[in-house]
């Protein structure tokens, strides 16, 4: 018995497909439309439209002008971090929001409300910054603990998965939109939270990075990875990541949740940071997973994860 399977038991997520993108880094958000999927990176102004291998078909301004660029990128500096994509679909249109980490504020506290039908239809930013202070009072934390890295929507509710302290913010969508069409002044949606307790890799906690809904299954799947940093704006040595899901996750209780390993073809855990995740068509009855990687400064990968029992 191998030491992942004593501690994590004997299934896992196996890489099945890895397709590296050159032309992307930073990936950290993930939205599917009938294009291709839409990927956020966290220093980035655009929405980058991939192809199911990661060939980059289309690159689409949703922030506004950053007041520098050193070879493309937004320097740590300047950028807004935009660590996430919730979608929803009214009609045929995919409604977008798109979030920053709220990890220095008012600096990372943007939100994009994008609308996709047939490509971008329209979108506009917001200074959210006063959500995102609540969102601190709410959880009694400071900013140093806040960086919202997975966000989606699940029974009519926007999920907020913070990194920094394992917990996920609850917030009624319509109340949310409500506070984002007065401008981010009007009153606060209400939010709740729940608390959950990561595994570790080698002494080093790990912590959210990326969600996704199934509601056919009453679940949350999120990615989880274990980075060796001291805290959330500093990157650090990656030593593996998780993916879980949370059954019930608005129960009182939190859910239930359960969490398996990335792995490689040795069955050994694959050194990489997922930060974006989607659920795809299931092959055999075989739960099937899209990621994209952040490889802190390097080119990103899009994974194909497929969970097996042994």
């Amino acid at each position: 018995m191998s030491a992942l399977t004593q501690l994590y038991g004997p299934r896992s997520f196996v890489v099945i497909e890895r397709h590296f993108l050159p032309q992307v880094q930073g990936a950290s958000g993930l939205a599917e439309v009938a294009e291709g999927w839409l990927a956020i990176c966290d220093d980035l102004p655009d929405l980058l439209l991939l192809d199911g291998e990661g060939n980059l078909l289309q690159t689409i301004r949703v922030s506004a002008e950053p007041p520098v660029l050193v070879e493309g990128r937004v320097p740590k500096k300047h950028k807004r971090d935009f660590e996430s994509i919730a979608d929803y679909r009214q009609g045929k249109e995919t409604h977008l929001l798109i979030f920053g980490s709220g990890s220095k504020l008012p600096q990372r506290g943007f939100v994009v409300k994008a609308v996709w039908l047939d490509g971008l239809k329209s979108y506009k930013e917001y200074n959210a910054a006063k959500f995102y202070q609540h969102l601190l009072q709410v959880a009694k934390i400071t900013e140093e603990q806040l960086n919202i890295e997975g966000a989606t929507i699940f029974d009519n509710k926007v999920a907020l998965a913070n990194r920094g302290t394992n917990q996920i913010f609850w917030i009624d969508l319509k109340e949310f939109l409500k506070f984002l069409e007065t401008d981010c002044i009007g009153p606060m949606p209400a939010v709740t939270l729940k608390s959950y307790v990561l595994p570790q890799i080698i002494g080093v906690h790990s912590g959210f990075s990326g969600a996704g809904t199934d509601l056919r299954r009453n679940r949350i799947y999120f990615g989880a990875s274990a980075e060796d940093t001291v805290d959330w704006i500093q990157d650090g040595h990656v030593l593996g990541s998780f993916i879980g899901w949370i059954v019930r996750p608005t129960a009182t209780d939190g859910g239930d949740m359960h969490l398996i390993p990335v792995v490689d073809d040795q069955g050994e855990f694959l050194q990489i940071k997922i930060e974006a995740i989607a659920l795809l068509p299931q092959v055999e009855s075989r739960v099937r997973m899209l990621a994209l990687t952040d490889n802190d400064g390097g080119q990103s990968e899009m994974l194909v994860l497929e969970l097996r029992n042994g």
